[in-house]
């Protein structure tokens, strides 16, 4: 009998830590900027929380914007992120935008639209516009919303074992045209060769190759025409 109860308490104690671990989760994903696939940020910080608002785990993106979580119990998670990276290029252009927006010409997405909240108060108004015109544009004043928006998700690890490809967007506070790119990714790295085209014609083709191997996202094209 003693034997017994023995054998019966090990099997359980065997079967409770087999349990614990597999409740054990993933969460592994990317952050973009401005829902821009192509555009990955790198050095952002990823803190993911309960429902009782206790923070949970961190971790951060690597240059390529990909970001994992380990050894999490199930659960309902909101993952919450910050950066400290150089703030966009911010323009008459974005102003403009939002004031389209405001009399109705054009509609934002979910990330436009917390590009363009610069005061940070769930709405875009008239105040906003002023802020980018007055405060940014004439006064050289941060937003008071400052310089990074996220927008949080919601995690629900409650009846599978790991969340993967899980989107982040992030969008530099005022760039509602989102064209902001990452440092870090220096051309001058790069060796380069220039090609002199002649131009006879209203309409041209030209190639345009890479021998670069490494992985690209975050650049961005530009051609420079030079007149001679």
């Amino acid at each position: 009998m003693k034997n017994y109860r023995l054998n019966q308490v090990f099997f359980i104690a065997v079967f409770l830590i087999f349990n614990s671990l597999a409740a054990q989760s993933q969460i592994s994903g990317v952050v973009i900027y401005h829902d821009d696939p192509s555009n990955p940020l790198p050095d952002v910080t990823l803190e993911l929380y309960d429902i009782s608002n206790n923070i949970v785990a961190t971790t951060f993106t690597n240059i390529n914007g990909e970001f994992v979580f380990t050894n999490i119990p199930n659960g309902e998670f909101s993952l919450k992120s910050s950066t400290t990276l150089p703030v966009g290029d911010i323009n008459l252009v974005d102003a403009s935008l939002i004031l389209q927006y405001l009399f109705g010409w054009i509609t934002f997405n979910d990330i436009e639209f917390e590009a363009a909240d610069v005061n940070n108060n769930g709405s875009v108004t008239f105040s906003d516009y002023m802020i980018v015109i007055l405060n940014y544009f004439m006064g050289g004043n941060s937003f008071p919303a400052g310089d990074w928006q996220f927008i949080d998700v919601n995690i629900d690890l409650t009846s599978r074992a790991s969340a993967d490809s899980v989107k982040v967007c992030g969008t530099s506070t005022g760039d509602v045209e989102g064209m902001w790119m990452p440092g870090g990714r220096s051309l001058d790295l790069l060796n380069e060769d220039l090609f002199t085209t002649e131009i006879d014609k209203g309409e041209v083709e030209l190639e345009i190759g890479s021998s670069y191997y490494d992985l690209i996202s975050g650049f961005n094209l530009n051609l420079h025409i030079r007149l001679i």
